[in-house]
């Protein structure tokens, strides 16, 4: 007699989701992983503060050139009022140099500042004040920015009087000179030396005091 062996097959309990680990799970990565946005923003704050900065050393660059711009201007004002012409001449060449250097230095100062200006949304670019600049960054970075800026716009102003002072000494030098150059046409228009067209012209014999007969 065949005995059939029934085989206990083992029905498969499905397991729920553990949906408080996943959840869990989730939460910390989400904690863990800020957002793009979030990203985006650090980075674009990190940008501009480094803009910021570049900007505060530029703005203490142009200040060495203006201090130095100052001191020849006095050096000019000394050489003006020794009448020395090579001293003078000397200082102008100076000047010049400085100036380029300050051309140089501008043109930085123009891009660093429209790019700032891009990121910070003034509608100004490169003519964007460098206050409003500063306002707009603000922490460390921004006042430092109205330091430097306040610091240059005091040597500006002084170098600015230093020039006025110069301007001053030499009309009063070219007036002197006007005045001597009338004396001489003077004594020499006692000669006739000068016609009215500023020729010279053979003029009478002039009767001197001084024997010089032989």
């Amino acid at each position: 007699m065949n005995r059939t062996v029934a085989k206990h097959v083992p029905q498969s309990r499905s397991k729920a989701p553990n949906t408080g680990l996943a959840d869990a799970t989730r939460g910390t990565r989400d904690r863990s992983m800020p957002p793009d946005m979030g990203l985006e923003d650090a980075t674009h704050g990190t940008r501009t503060e480094q803009g910021g900065e570049a900007l505060v050393g530029l703005l203490d660059e142009m200040a060495i050139v203006y201090e130095r711009m100052r001191s020849l201007a006095q050096e000019r004002h000394e050489a003006v009022r020794r009448a020395d012409a090579q001293r003078l001449a000397r200082t102008i060449a100076r000047e010049n140099e400085a100036v380029q250097d300050l051309a140089e230095l501008e043109k930085r100062r123009i891009a660093i500042v429209a790019r700032l200006a891009e990121q910070l949304g003034s509608a100004e670019r490169s003519q964007t004040r460098v206050s409003w600049i500063a306002q707009r960054i603000g922490g460390q970075t921004g006042q430092r920015l109205s330091q430097r800026a306040a610091n240059l716009r005091k040597i500006m102003s002084e170098l600015h009087r230093e020039n006025e002072v110069v301007r001053a000494a030499l009309t009063r030098l070219a007036a002197h000179v006007e005045g001597l150059w009338r004396q001489v046409l003077a004594v020499l228009n006692h000669a006739r030396t000068y016609g009215r067209l500023g020729a010279v012209e053979p003029g009478p014999r002039v009767v001197s005091a001084v024997d010089v007969s032989g």
